[in-house]
């Protein structure tokens, strides 16, 4: 990682769970990191962790939903920090409703997050990179779900959002290859992590339930950040050991007869 000291970085989402484990982590390893979160407070409190350096933390208060909001919080790195080096984009949300009685506000607010959210990062993190020749890379944190579908009721629009996604992520691939570009893009899919987003179904977690820590995922992008320019880790499916989609909605269905 000694390559990336003092380079720039943006992570969206990074108020809690991955987002907010790997800000510390990229500014532990010396890196500019302008983290992007909708909640103030917890904004503030992750700059307070990371004031003693050795990297700098700077909370930006954006909605990724929201075009204006993500092209000034660019805007501030540019001005400040200078290129983009790095864009990791890792906002989600995961809002349950059933397909057969759907919420158009649920669908709408899972693509306008998951899929527009993850676009408007990329556009911005490699407007920026591509303006100042910048070899940089391009991190999209999508989901084993986004791998199949998962059945079980109330999470078709996430698992459309993350399919969506893989299907962007391959196309941005096949494009920067078009161009010759030396631009390295990253595909994170994790299984079940013990996240915020994760405590809606904590009555179908029981004690033996395989699951992730936040930190199992940054060690993976730190791998894939770690790698030599001239390699790319395309895709990394990230699952705790003995997780199996037929072994969740097995809980998932005795919890709720």
């Amino acid at each position: 990682m000694e390559h990336w000291n003092g380079k720039v970085a943006v992570i969206t989402g990074v108020s809690s769970g991955i987002g907010e484990s790997l800000a510390k982590k990229l500014a532990g390893y010396g890196m500019k990191v302008a983290g992007l979160a909708r909640r103030l407070e917890r904004l503030q409190k992750l700059e307070k962790e990371c004031s003693s350096g050795p990297g700098l933390l700077k909370g930006i208060q954006c909605d990724v939903t929201k075009e204006d909001e993500m092209k000034a919080a660019f805007k501030w790195v540019e001005e400040n920090w200078g290129p983009v080096h790095v864009i990791i984009n890792n906002a989600a949300v995961l809002i349950q409703s059933a397909f057969t009685n759907i919420d158009l506000s649920v669908v709408k607010k899972t693509l306008d997050t998951n899929v527009l959210g993850t676009v408007a990062g990329v556009k911005h993190g490699l407007e920026s990179m591509r303006k100042h020749n910048i070899n940089g890379h391009v991190i999209i944190i999508n989901s084993a779900a986004g791998h199949e579908v998962v059945p079980m009721p109330g999470i078709s629009a996430y698992c459309a959002s993350k399919h969506a996604v893989r299907v962007l992520t391959q196309s941005l691939k096949n494009e920067l290859s078009f161009l010759n570009s030396k631009i390295r893009v990253t595909s994170i899919s994790p299984g079940l992590v013990d996240t915020e987003m994760a405590e809606q179904f904590k009555e179908h977690i029981v004690s033996d339930t395989p699951i992730l820590k936040p930190s199992d995922v940054v060690d993976s992008i730190i791998f894939a950040l770690s790698a030599p320019q001239h390699v790319t880790i395309s895709e990394l499916v990230i699952q705790p050991t003995g997780e199996s989609i037929a072994r969740a909605v097995a809980e998932f269905v005795k919890h709720s007869v």
